[in-house]
């Protein structure tokens, strides 16, 4: 086991040297180290303790299997010192079996093979934790959960019995007299090592029999959670419409977003070639996300008692940053999910910005209000689920001031022609089903979009290579103790979510999904 822990250490120290910090690796070592050299010396040990007091063989009371399991050189030498076994008995051991000497008890040829048996155990406890642990240690927390895990295995338990099993048999043959092998001390121990490894192969037959049932009833509980989480959903949404499903797809995964990630809900901007040491990087990719879309737009140096439309809000995360970056700005959020919307207000109000910045349950596509009100409308992220990209930029406009500006980040597919390939097509189909999006269109079409309406100013540019990473710190976020017990907790519909994220990864490496950022601005008036 130990020497499966200083072998992960080494591998990571070899493939992964910037994500361990040295002090805990180095502190891993030399645990590795002394566990080994503790294992070594307990085994020995043990093999001493069942050789040198023979004479409690027959006891009654199982006074061997209570010496063979304590072990130790205190039982040894309490057996030598006063003649009596540890339970308390008269030393009446038959003359005829073989005695250890003290030339024996001290060869060093003796301690060799104690040594080397307790190295086989050993060895076979690594294997137990190579089976356990399949995966390269990253972190302090892997590391200890690797530490624990293995120890937790029947499976260790399994191989070390096997160890001491081999201790038995090499010490029989360590014996100066041939037939000592065969003696009854001998062949006790043989089946004390037996029953252990008997008795831990049950442990293993009911740890999985127990295990499997335990599976089937929480698949069971899962999945009437889900059946009656599902029919509330759809009393509540007897409609099932796009916005429907939209704002139940946020409702539902939200929350483990905001626990796991944090409080935006976007891409971020990171640098090419990056290497992500902590997630702090990430939560500064989104905020350079935001900072980088305004730049974009020609817009981070706006003034004055400005208003700001956040279309498509999520859990508010970008109208705080907004509202924060611009002083005397008024924001307003909206969105489709009352769960986000809830906890928007309560974020904001935390952070007393809650007389500048509103939320509101409502569809980006037909808003409240009146036209020209704006001086900025921002949508990160938000124009893939709209089921008229054209509508939603012409709504975008119709609520901006004359002069006002638009900025959208929006996921797209590759440029056309050439064609989509079918599994091209498959993909798309997949991420659409998943995170409830009516379809995505080509970058280039929302500067049509938007030259059509007479606006200005209108460019777009391909971001994908800035975003490369951020999926695949999704999936690693997704896979920890947090994520896991995060999405269990939050149903189905996130852990798909998640699941998905392997597809988005996929969709952005092979060049299917764009990653766009498109700005146009309304005419002033002359």
């Amino acid at each position: 086991f130990f020497f499966g822990v200083m072998e992960q250490c080494h591998l990571m120290s070899q493939s992964a040297p910037e994500r361990v910090s040295k002090r805990w690796l180095a502190i891993g070592l030399l645990i590795g180290l002394f566990g080994t050299l503790t294992f070594l010396i307990t085994i020995g040990d043990v093999s001493n303790a069942m050789w040198v007091a023979p004479a409690s063989i027959g006891r009654g009371s199982g006074s061997l299997f209570s010496e063979a399991s304590t072990g130790g050189r205190r039982v040894a030498k309490t057996a030598l010192r006063t003649g009596t076994t540890t339970n308390g008995y008269e030393d009446t051991a038959d003359p005829a079996l073989p005695q250890a000497t003290d030339s024996e008890r001290k060869s060093p040829f003796r301690k060799l093979v104690a040594g080397g048996a307790g190295l086989i155990a050993s060895t076979f406890a690594m294997g137990a934790h190579a089976a356990t642990a399949t995966s390269e240690v990253h972190s302090t927390t892997t590391l200890v959960a690797t530490l624990l895990g293995a120890l937790a295995c029947p499976m260790v338990r399994l191989y070390s019995s096997v160890g001491l099993l081999f201790t038995a048999t090499l010490t029989g043959f360590a014996s100066k007299s041939s037939s000592a092998f065969f003696s009854s001390a001998v062949l006790a121990q043989l089946a004390v090592s037996a029953a252990a490894a008997v008795s831990v192969l049950v442990t293993v037959g009911f740890t999985a029999t127990g295990g499997f049932a335990g599976l089937v009833a929480f698949v069971a509980l899962f999945g009437l959670r889900e059946y009656w989480r599902a029919s509330r959903l759809a009393k509540r949404d007897q409609d099932p419409t796009l916005q429907n499903r939209i704002a139940s797809f946020y409702d539902q995964t939200s929350q483990v977003w905001e626990e796991v990630w944090g409080e935006h809900m976007h891409h971020g901007y990171y640098k090419k070639g990056e290497v992500i040491r902590n997630h702090e990087q990430n939560i500064e990719a989104q905020e350079d996300m935001v900072e980088a879309i305004l730049k974009y737009g020609n817009v981070d140096k706006m003034s004055g008692p400005i208003r700001i439309l956040d279309a498509g809000c999520g859990i508010g995360g970008s109208a705080r940053y907004l509202a924060e970056k611009f002083p005397e700005a008024k924001v307003n959020g909206i969105t489709l999910s009352p769960f986000q919307r809830q906890r928007a207000v309560a974020l904001t109000k935390a952070k007393g910005l809650e007389d500048r910045v509103n939320f509101d349950v409502e569809d980006a596509m037909h808003t409240r209000f009146p036209d020209n009100t704006f001086d900025l409308v921002y949508s990160m992220e938000s124009g893939e689920h709209m089921p008229d990209k054209k509508g939603f930029v012409e709504e975008c406009k119709r609520v901006l001031k004359p002069g006002g500006t638009l900025v959208m980040a929006v996921w797209c597919h590759r440029e056309t022609p050439p064609a989509l390939e079918p599994q091209e097509v498959d993909l798309l189909q997949k991420i659409y089903k998943v995170y409830a999006l009516p379809y995505v269109c080509q970058l280039s079409d929302f500067q049509k979009f938007a030259v059509d309406m007479n606006m200005t100013n209108t460019k777009f540019e391909d971001w994908t290579d800035y975003i490369k990473p951020f999926w695949w710190e999704v999936i690693k976020k997704a896979v920890s103790v947090q994520g896991v017990v995060g999405l269990i907790r939050s149903g189905w519909t996130a852990i798909y979510g998640a699941w998905a994220a392997w597809w988005m990864h996929k969709a952005v490496e092979g060049g299917v999904f764009v990653f766009g950022a498109f700005t146009a601005t309304k005419k002033a008036e002359a």
